[in-house]
C-alpha cells in the first residue's frame, strides 16, 4: 500500500509552499481525499498526477510546432517504429 502524504508532505517534495499544495488540490490539479478540513493522497496517485502535469506540460510547451508525422521520419526511423 502506499504511504499517505500530508499538504506538507507533497509541498516538501514538490519544494513548494503549501498554499500552492492545496490550491493544486483545490483546482483539482492534484488528485486527493479529504480529511477534515485538508488534502490528503498517497504516493501512487501523486506520481500519477506530475506524470499527468508533466506531459501536459510538454504538449504546452510545443506551442504552434509542427508535429512530425510518419511520412516525416527517415526509412531507418520508419523501421524502428514498425518493429
Amino acid at each position: 500500500m502506499s504511504k499517505e502524504l500530508t499538504i506538507a508532505d507533497v509541498a516538501a517534495m514538490l519544494k513548494v509552499d503549501e498554499a500552492v499544495v492545496t490550491r493544486m488540490f483545490d483546482k483539482g490539479k492534484l488528485s486527493g481525499f479529504r480529511w477534515g478540513d485538508s488534502w490528503r493522497t498517497t504516493e501512487e496517485i501523486l506520481n500519477r498526477d506530475i506524470n499527468i502535469l508533466t506531459d501536459e506540460a510538454r504538449i504546452e510547451s510545443m506551442g504552434t510546432e509542427r508535429h512530425r508525422t510518419r511520412w516525416d521520419l527517415t526509412a531507418d526511423e520508419q523501421k524502428s517504429i514498425s518493429r
